[in-house]
């Protein structure tokens, strides 16, 4: 089983995956990885990139992974992504390629469709607050889309995708304002739910 957990910058997405896959004695993969140690730089604010240089190099990051998701699964268990190719969608605002060209070159790419995607929707404001709670107390700085203006035309965009049920009529949206043992039962019980 494949579940992809996915929302915006301080939607609790990591936090949850990584609850859900321990639930569940699953295998917890993150986006983007450090193979591609560009887009780390990039979403640090070190490097920029031309906005479809950096859709293809987002994707190219997933697809990578793709042989090797399942063959290195001999147990077959589950697998918990954070972050999937719906967020390389989401997070293409700046002039790159459009929405429906987006959604095309994905398709086309025929990336693995999961089996359930969790869409953490949760205010941008609340998110923001949340990253400058983390930041206060780990250190660090906002990335580059942790800004209010992007949040909120990546959440939209997740909307959309939530609202086409792109890729797979298995979506399920779940607002991440609650406690988060109240949010990881939600999740939780989505997937358990057949």
């Amino acid at each position: 089983m494949i579940i992809v957990i996915e929302g915006i910058d301080g939607s609790g997405k990591s936090t949850i995956a990584k609850e859900i896959s321990s639930l569940l004695n699953g295998i917890y993969l993150r986006y983007p990885t450090q193979k591609y140690r560009i887009l780390r730089e990039y979403l640090g604010g070190k490097v920029s990139l031309e906005p479809r240089a950096l859709f293809h190099t987002f994707l190219a990051d997933i697809l990578d992974d793709q042989k090797s998701l399942t063959s290195n699964n001999p147990t077959n268990k589950p697998i918990i992504i954070d972050r999937y190719v719906f967020s390389t969608i989401a997070y293409e605002i700046n002039g790159g390629y459009g929405y429906e060209d987006r959604k095309k070159i994905i398709e086309l790419s025929k990336p693995m469709v999961p089996d359930k995607v969790i869409f953490l929707d949760v205010s941008p404001k609340i998110c923001l607050e949340r990253i400058s709670h983390r930041i206060l107390v780990k250190g660090g700085t906002f990335e580059k889309y942790e800004k209010l203006k992007y949040l909120n035309r990546i959440r939209d965009n997740f909307r959309m995708l939530y609202d086409e049920r792109f890729l797979t009529p298995n979506w399920f949206r779940i607002e991440s304002h609650d406690e988060l043992s109240e949010t990881v039962s939600a999740v939780y019980k989505k997937i358990r739910k057949e």
